[in-house]
């Protein structure tokens, strides 16, 4: 896969994830994914070292009780909040589980988001991380 190829499918894929998440941020539906982050922004969040700081933000946000892992619990709630069915959610939480020891920790989670986005191997367990796009 050239860059140009991986550039789209990555533009693709935050097309989709924008999708599930604009009803919490654009309730009303008021903005287009092009007015709410310009394809800078878009470039931002899947490039460069900001794809890490991005896996880092994620990470924090569904580690509710702050103890640098995600639970089952945790993961099945955060997303609850982008209606992902739930039988999805946990084939994907099994998913990105190396090491099955019941929980997902920062490095399980930051090699899978980073796979997501710069990987070419579409069948890997990243591909589960954001719901079926």
């Amino acid at each position: 896969m050239n860059q140009k190829q991986l550039t789209e499918r990555q533009h693709q894929r935050f097309t989709k994830l924008f999708q599930k998440m604009k009803p919490l941020w654009i309730p009303d539906g008021s903005k287009t994914l092009q007015e709410h982050f310009p394809s800078c922004c878009v470039a931002v969040v899947t490039q460069g070292d900001h794809v890490e700081q991005f896996a880092n933000l994620w990470f924090t946000m569904m580690d509710l009780n702050g103890d640098e892992e995600i639970s089952v619990e945790e993961w099945m709630k955060f997303n609850s909040h982008f209606d992902i069915d739930p039988d999805h959610a946990a084939k994907s939480f099994d998913a990105l589980d190396e090491d099955t020891d019941g929980t997902i920790d920062r490095m399980e989670f930051f090699r899978n988001y980073i796979e997501f986005w710069r990987g070419t191997n579409e069948n890997h367990p990243s591909r589960l991380i954001f719901g079926p796009i």
